[in-house]
Formats: C-alpha cells, sequence, structure tokens
C-alpha cells in the first residue's frame, strides 16, 4: 500500500550507519515477537482508523509472521503450537474482515493485544526449554548439520 511504501522511505532515508552498529547483537525472544506483533497488531488498528484497509492487513500479516516465528521455536511443544496456530488463525480470520471492511474488525483488533498477553503468559513457563533457548537453539542446529560441511 501507499501509505506503507511512503513509511519504507522515510526509514530507510533516515538510517545512518551509527544506527547500525556491526557488532551489534540482540536476543531473539519470545516477549519480543510478542511484542513485535502487538506493535504490528496496533498499526493495523491506527491504519483501519484512518481508513486504509491494505494497510492493516498488511500489518495483520505482519503480526501473523511474527506468531509463525514463534511456532518454529517451539517445535514439539505440540500444546503451545495449537495456541499459537489458533492465535494466527484469529488473525487470519481478522484480515479477512478488514478486508471485507466488517464493522467488527476495529473492536476485534483493539481486543488482540489483551489475547496476545495470554497467549504469551500461556508460552512463557516453556520459553527456556523451547528453541528460544540459546544453548537448546545451538544444540538442535548442529544435530542438522553435516560433521564437515563444504
Amino acid at each position: 500500500p501507499p501509505a506503507v511504501l511512503a513509511g519504507l522511505v522515510a526509514y530507510v532515508g533516515a538510517l545512518t550507519p551509527e544506527a547500525c552498529p556491526a557488532t551489534s547483537r540482540t536476543a531473539i525472544t519470545l516477549a519480543g515477537l510478542i511484542d513485535d506483533a502487538r506493535r504490528a497488531a496496533a498499526a493495523a488498528g491506527a491504519a483501519l482508523a484512518t481508513g486504509d484497509r491494505p494497510s492493516a492487513v498488511l500489518m495483520i500479516a505482519a503480526a501473523r509472521a511474527r506468531l509463525g516465528l514463534i511456532d518454529e521455536r517451539y517445535a514439539g511443544f505440540t500444546r503451545d503450537q495449537a495456541r499459537l496456530r489458533a492465535a494466527d488463525a484469529d488473525l487470519a480470520d481478522l484480515q479477512k474482515a478488514v478486508r471485507e471492511g466488517r464493522a467488527e474488525a476495529a473492536l476485534r483488533l483493539a481486543a488482540w493485544p489483551a489475547r496476545a498477553a495470554a497467549l504469551e503468559a500461556a508460552l512463557r513457563p516453556r520459553a527456556a526449554r523451547s528453541l528460544f533457548n540459546p544453548a537448546r537453539l545451538a544444540e538442535a542446529a548442529n544435530r542438522r548439520l553435516p560433521a564437515n560441511p563444504s
């Protein structure tokens, strides 16, 4: 959508080398990804409030993508993955409601942060045993890599 493209152009134009230090590292965490999804849903709500349905649909897709990143780190935790997939299905239905211009879409978007908080609370107890744990992630990656990659 034009509004999103304009935002990306402004963002790229504002980047400076100091904003992206070569040695900077940020851990990927459950809380960070859920927070990203909340921000995307909030941006979708703001876009919808101005009548910009294409941007709202795109931002909901961004929230869904974050849930997908969480889902892959909970491999083997079927109940948690079922929760994540139910939240994704809810967002997919919400995208459809936005596309169709249904009145309840704005209310559902406004309620999504509370659902995200409940999802995070349900997932948090197993985060240390999931692939959010750097040691478990490294172990899983090492099992899948050949001993002598060429």
